[in-house]
């Protein structure tokens, strides 16, 4: 009687006569390894940018840790003290400034984030009676003079403070809302 055996496919990879696996399986178990390693390295570099911050530039917050765009922020310090940085990002909301008394070094710039309702801006106090008034349109808006158009909710307003000194500025549309910034050398 003839015995006749079905050959099953062996679980193993083949090698080739030279004893070497074939090229297409080296070049997958390279490519695996490949992929591997640059999910491990993306990992990494994530973790060492989580853990720093830029020098001289941050978005401060007044509260739970997010800005208004979700961006990542740090605390505001108890006296207002933030001569360390170079920028400051503060948001308008209809009932005040969220950083009304700073302190900044000379050269910083402040940017101004209308949160609230369409229509605030920041203006330097100007011995006016206390009412509402009109804020310059964009037309008359000047880079050395702390004076910004109405902002629509969304837009912003930047200044840089070239001179030291007290500046204390409003809303012209509302004048309770008031903040100071203090500049040093």
């Amino acid at each position: 009687m003839i015995s006749h055996k079905k050959k099953t496919a062996s679980k193993t990879p083949h090698k080739t006569a030279g004893g070497a696996f074939p090229a297409r399986e080296l070049l997958v178990g390279i490519a695996a390894i490949l992929v591997v390693s640059a999910a491990a390295m993306a990992y990494a570099i994530g973790q060492a940018q989580d853990q720093t911050e830029p020098a001289g530039e941050a978005i401060i917050d007044v509260g739970n840790g997010q800005t208004h765009d979700g961006s990542q922020s740090v605390k505001k310090p108890a006296d207002g003290d933030l001569t360390q940085l170079s920028q400051v990002s503060m948001d308008i909301k209809d009932d005040g400034y969220s950083l009304p008394d700073i302190t900044i070094k000379q050269g910083t710039t402040v940017t101004w984030t209308n949160v609230g309702t369409p229509g605030h801006n920041v203006m330097q106090e100007h011995g006016g009676d206390g009412h509402a008034h009109d804020a310059p349109v964009l037309s008359e808006v000047r880079p050395y003079i702390l004076a910004g158009a109405a902002l629509g909710k969304g837009e912003t307003y930047s200044f840089t403070f070239e001179e030291t000194g007290t500046f204390r500025y409003h809303s012209a549309d509302n004048h309770a809302l008031q903040g100071v910034v203090t500049v040093v050398e």
